[in-house]
């Protein structure tokens, strides 16, 4: 037992139940805190605790709604791909676009080389600038020759 000596002896105690407090609820620590106020500013609160500053600075910042009425966009600076076509052994410089459905001429171009309409079809064709015309009809008899390649 000598050993022992110098170490402190732990006692345990059992609560004592009194008539006072038979009928109460146990107290919590943590029950009180959650339903009490703190005394401390709000410089103080916000120097402590920094999510709550960045929230708060969040909800001050000042949103810009505005309503998307119209669109405006840049023109670019696209521009049509030119190459110089043969029809008849004549050259004309001409709009080449890869992606057309069909080739078109104007109405000035087609009396001036002589061509007639073969077939009427009211067509709408979009060239490739953008803009609609229509189509008197279709050309079936000119020879056009682009890149020393022939298109009966």
């Amino acid at each position: 037992m000598a050993e022992y000596a110098d170490k402190p002896i732990i006692q345990s105690r059992n609560p004592v139940n009194i008539k006072l407090s038979q009928n109460k609820i146990p107290y919590s620590i943590g029950k009180y805190l959650d339903n009490s106020k703190a005394d401390f500013s709000y410089s103080q609160l916000l120097q402590v605790a920094p999510c709550v500053r960045s929230e708060l600075i969040g909800l001050c910042k000042k949103q810009d709604t505005k309503e998307l009425s119209n669109v405006e966009t840049e023109e670019s600076n696209n521009t049509s791909c030119r190459g110089i076509i043969k029809i008849f052994d004549d050259r004309h410089w001409a709009v080449l676009d890869t992606g057309a459905a069909r080739s078109v001429m104007s109405t000035a171009l087609m009396k001036e080389i002589g061509l007639e309409v073969d077939s009427e079809s009211y067509q709408t064709v979009i060239t490739a600038d953008g803009t609609r015309h229509s189509t008197p009809g279709v050309v079936s008899k000119a020879h056009i020759e682009i890149a020393n390649y022939d298109f009966p």
